[in-house]
């Protein structure tokens, strides 16, 4: 994925930092003058910049492809036998981990991974080699996802990262691009990449690649499956061409995911941005259910479309009255809304049930980033 060393500009810096206005306070003032003196240089891939740095910090809008692209650095080092151990970790799960006891990042690392699956249960011998002796990427992904304590976090974050460099390794750090003011890292040590919107070139890209992987999915790696693939490939982007306010979404690599789902489906994509709102959020609870159905586990409840819509719509109206220049709520101010939600609504009191409901609905309502994207773009489209 490209990225510049710069303050984020996609269709405008307004709308990367604060979805409709301008907030000059969402990046330090440190940290705008370091990405400021990068404005001129080119695009280049994360690889690359993590070539040349050993600290990088990757900002992206919600849906840009932060975590996906981990995974993807994560895998392509992991099978290239010369390539420096891949270490990936959601830095949510450390805080969490942290709410229990005190441990340091490194040693959390394979105890992390060893509570996920018996095979990988006994790596921590594996990182501790790889990071003495300077072999290692470190890959943090979401530190603005941290509710809680991010200072402390930061700070832990800052130690690890200086013990484990100062050996050979290197670190890469993702954040949402509104958010990072309340997690930030050093600027100075720091270095700061945006990644870029999709052009048109990267959409298409995109588009031949995503409807080739479905097409194989289905009917293997075969002639029928390339020319369905090309097939599906032509009319998605044909779609979007006679569409530019669909076309404009497509810029966003999760947006433009969705669309691709929804074409896939045989849907005709919606000339109206309202009705297209509607199918993202049909496609994502849809999408939601299927992954509750199969992981269990997770203690995930399916959704009901409308009674969902009943519970974003007014989330989507209170943030729009309240906030409508960046269209953003807090992760407390969420579940206070909700919490008078379900008492006005439904007459819950502010018991352990109560608080359990809240806190369920507060999951599904703010895990997929886009879905209060959607429900504001939804308001936004009547002003």
């Amino acid at each position: 994925m490209l990225a510049r060393p710069e303050i984020p500009d996609g269709e405008t810096w307004e709308r990367r930092v604060a979805g409709r206005g301008f907030d000059k306070n969402a990046i330090p003032e440190e940290a705008m003058q370091e990405m400021g003196r990068g404005m001129s240089a080119a695009p280049m891939q994360i690889e690359e910049a993590l070539r040349e740095k050993t600290r990088v910090v990757v900002l992206g809008d919600p849906g840009s492809g932060k975590s996906t692209m981990l995974k993807y650095l994560a895998l392509r080092l992991a099978k290239d036998k010369d390539a420096p151990l891949p270490i990936l970790l959601p830095l949510n799960a450390y805080a969490k981990a942290l709410q229990q006891k005190e441990i340091n990042l490194q040693a959390y690392l394979s105890e992390y991974f060893a509570a996920r699956a018996e095979s990988v249960a006994s790596l921590a011998p594996l990182f501790k080699e790889a990071i003495e002796h300077g072999k290692a990427v470190i890959l943090l992904d979401g530190l603005d996802e941290v509710q809680s304590n991010r200072a402390a976090l930061v700070q832990k974050v800052e130690a690890f990262s200086h013990d484990v460099i100062a050996r050979g390794n290197r670190v890469l750090v993702t954040s949402r691009i509104v958010g990072y003011r309340d997690a930030s890292l050093s600027a100075q040590n720091w270095s700061l990449y945006t990644l870029l919107d999709f052009t048109p070139e990267a959409i298409r890209t995109f588009a031949n690649q995503w409807c080739l992987a479905f097409e194989k999915s289905t009917l293997g790696d075969t002639p029928e499956a390339e020319k369905a693939a090309k097939a599906e490939t032509e009319s998605l982007l044909e779609a979007l061409r006679t569409n530019p306010g669909v076309e404009r979404l497509a810029s966003n690599p999760l947006l433009l995911t969705i669309l691709a789902l929804i074409k896939r489906q045989g849907v005709e994509l919606p000339k109206s941005r309202i009705k297209l709102y509607d199918r993202y959020l049909e496609t994502l609870i849809d999408a939601w259910n299927r992954a509750s159905a199969l992981d269990k586990s997770a203690g995930r409840e399916s959704m009901d479309y409308e009674a969902t819509l009943e519970v974003l719509g007014p989330l989507a109206l209170r943030i729009r009255e309240e906030n409508p220049t960046a269209g953003l709520v807090s992760a407390r101010q969420l579940q206070e809304w909700l919490a008078e939600y379900y008492m006005k609504e439904w007459g819950l009191k502010r018991d352990p049930p109560a608080r359990k409901r809240v806190s369920s609905s507060r999951t599904y309502v703010h895990t997929p980033t886009c879905w209060s994207n959607a429900a504001m773009g939804s308001m936004a489209s009547f002003t």
